[in-house]
């Protein structure tokens, strides 16, 4: 492949329309895992299903190196610091008192740098999260603990115990606050500068979720001014970060991708907006395709009930919120927009290269 010239573009209706295929890396020995960006945006880093790292340059479009744990295995993977020297992964472990290890892996020598015993397993997908600005890490793993360390301590910084097996949390950006959930359709937040106190607020989603329902993933904007909530029935919406009160709900378009062109004229894919009150002290506006909805009106339906899990992403700029979709008609790419006032839909499909 050849090298790719960065350059900054601004991302409109038009431009995420007109996404194609940059890269496509092809790994046969194995299935991928696990993945994580540099902080840079130039490398990708994938855990393999063969106890393997792989390394990608984005801008080169090239395998960089590949790197076996045979002994230890490899399964969630983060980027360190920007340096993009030294990863963090959870590895398997070889004796019976702990399930396993959370490992400092200099990937340019070669070598574990140290390895921190875990009880219970880090939990896939997002069990590990970094925050570099202040050094910190958030481990989750599913004897319900989450762990908060500072890169150079081996011990936790402090221990947060449920009875839940999937806890999840999150840094916000600028690394002053994170939050958590544990299960009870709740959110709870913390100050770094106050964790002996507890949490200070503690969010309740009891009306914007099913059931059977739980979080599976928080995620900041760029802006920490909101925080996409993922459920285990890929359900997707939003809340103010501050207020914790809903925002509006990212449901996903019950298309075949023949369909999907329709979305894509001018007159089509641009709806008017209908303000619809959310509560007393706030209101959305929302477009019908979109089907954002008030917080009493989220109950999820069966088609988005499915065992794999898809976790958003927000593009930099904050415009569009990006998450992936199983469907009968195979898996496509959703993009939604992802305005505070209001929300406009661009769908495509993208299936994986031949």
């Amino acid at each position: 492949m050849n090298s790719v010239a960065q350059k900054k573009i601004k991302l409109t209706d038009e431009a995420v329309k007109s996404f194609q295929v940059l890269r496509a890396f092809k790994y046969k020995q194995a299935l991928t895992k696990n993945m994580a960006w540099s902080y840079d945006g130039d490398l990708l880093l994938t855990s393999n299903q063969n106890d393997s790292i792989t390394l990608y340059s984005l801008v080169k479009g090239n395998n960089v190196k590949s790197l076996h744990s045979k002994n230890c295995g490899v399964d969630v993977v983060r980027f360190l610091n920007s340096t993009n020297d030294v990863i963090v992964c959870s590895t398997k472990s070889n004796n019976s008192e702990h399930k396993q290890f959370l490992r400092f892996w200099d990937i340019k020598e070669n070598k574990y740098i140290k390895s921190l015993p875990q009880i219970g397993n880090i939990c896939e997908y997002n069990g590990i999260n970094i925050n570099e600005n202040k050094k910190l890490m958030l481990i989750n793993s599913d004897d319900g603990h989450i762990k908060l360390y500072y890169f150079n301590c081996d011990s936790p910084l402090i221990l947060y115990k449920s009875d839940f097996v999937r806890p999840v949390s999150s840094f916000d950006h600028e690394g002053n606050i994170f939050v958590a959930s544990y299960g009870k359709k709740e959110i709870h937040y913390y100050d770094l500068l106050m964790l002996d106190r507890g949490e200070y607020h503690i969010c309740n989603l009891k009306n914007c979720m099913g059931k059977d329902e739980f979080v599976v993933n928080l995620l900041f904007t760029p802006n920490n001014k909101a925080i996409i909530v993922s459920t285990n029935q890929n359900n997707h919406f939003k809340i103010d970060s501050i207020t914790g009160n809903f925002l509006c709900s990212y449901k996903y378009p019950q298309k075949s991708p023949e369909q999907f062109s329709s979305f894509y004229s001018p007159a089509s894919h641009l709806h008017t907006n209908k303000k619809k009150k959310i509560s007393s002290t706030s209101s959305v506006n929302v477009c019908d395709q979109f089907r954002a909805t008030g917080s009493s009106g989220l109950e999820p339906p069966a088609e988005n009930s499915c065992s794999s899990l898809f976790l958003p992403t927000v593009t930099p700029d904050g415009q569009y919120v990006m998450s992936g979709k199983a469907g009968s008609f195979g898996e496509q790419r959703t993009r939604r927009r992802a305005h505070l006032q209001n929300c406009t839909c661009v769908y495509s499909s993208a299936f994986p290269p031949a």
